[in-house]
């Protein structure tokens, strides 16, 4: 886990990934080494694969608003949804309001 993140603050985001999915502590439910890879995914718009790793984290806890948040912005990001799908509603700035 730590060379992945000493890779991601090197700027290097595949080795990072590799160590994340080849760590044994990675598998089957290492929600942090999950979080970090879905996030390199995210980070190179993999959108796909991040959201599996999301999706795999969410199993353990359907209810980590984080997760739901990543996974919400993915699917803004792939148009396959609209901000208001999820309850949140986004209003013009008034004037009177800056």
């Amino acid at each position: 886990m730590d060379l992945g993140l000493t890779y991601e603050i090197q700027s290097e985001p595949e080795k990072a990934a590799e160590v994340y999915a080849e760590d044994p502590e990675s598998r089957p439910d290492n929600k942090r080494a999950r979080d970090r890879l879905g996030r390199i995914f995210l980070k190179k718009k993999k959108f796909d694969e991040a959201l599996d790793q999301f999706r795999q984290m969410q199993k353990g806890d359907s209810d980590d608003l984080d997760i739901r948040t990543k996974m919400g912005l993915i699917y803004l990001e792939q148009r396959q949804a609209r901000p208001g799908d999820f309850g949140i509603q986004f209003r013009p700035r008034s004037q009177s309001q800056e």
